[in-house]
């Protein structure tokens, strides 16, 4: 068996395997609208050149309902992009100022690698996980407050970057 990176007779440490036994879920569309930058500063940002690039693929391994495919040109224009992650202190300020809510404490829950579940919690729950993704465990109100569900928190990592915010998230 040949995984998804080409390893013979391997798990993928990250990606599921090549042979899928389900369809992949819908997913929303990808928003294709343009989106008219915010005015603001740009310190701390790098202003990244526009241009034309081939995105996404046709192989048996792409997931269409999850913006993989098919294959097609994209042309970008000239943005701007932060020189480092958004931190825990950054996005706390941001929710701070405006109240915002993410995907995850709206769902109520997030999908936590299994071994920053806390050793306690993962001797007594049981977690749904991903066909294939294993180390990927469905943990009950997880969030970017508390990146590995109940029990956890970020008040010593308010210098690290930010978990659990999706593309809608960091779109806010």
């Amino acid at each position: 068996m040949t995984d998804r990176n080409g390893a013979e007779g391997k798990k993928a440490c990250c990606s599921p395997p090549a042979e899928r036994a389900v369809d992949a879920m819908p997913s929303p569309a990808f928003p294709t609208e343009k989106r008219s930058p915010r005015a603001g500063s740009a310190e701390g940002m790098t202003r990244i050149a526009g241009g034309a690039f081939r995105m996404g693929d046709e192989g048996p391994d792409c997931w269409v309902a999850d913006g993989e495919g098919p294959a097609r040109e994209v042309t970008l224009s000239p943005y701007w992009m932060d020189r480092t992650c958004v931190t825990n202190a950054q996005f706390a300020e941001f929710v701070e100022d405006t109240g915002y809510v993410t995907e995850a404490e709206r769902f109520g829950w997030s999908f936590v690698f299994f071994n920053q579940i806390p050793k306690a919690r993962r001797k007594t729950a049981r977690f749904a996980t991903v066909l294939g993704l294993d180390w990927w465990a469905r943990v009950e109100k997880a969030d970017w407050r508390k990146p590995g569900g109940p029990g956890t928190n970020i008040r010593k990592k308010m210098d690290h970057p930010v978990v659990h915010v999706s593309w809608a998230d960091a779109a806010a």
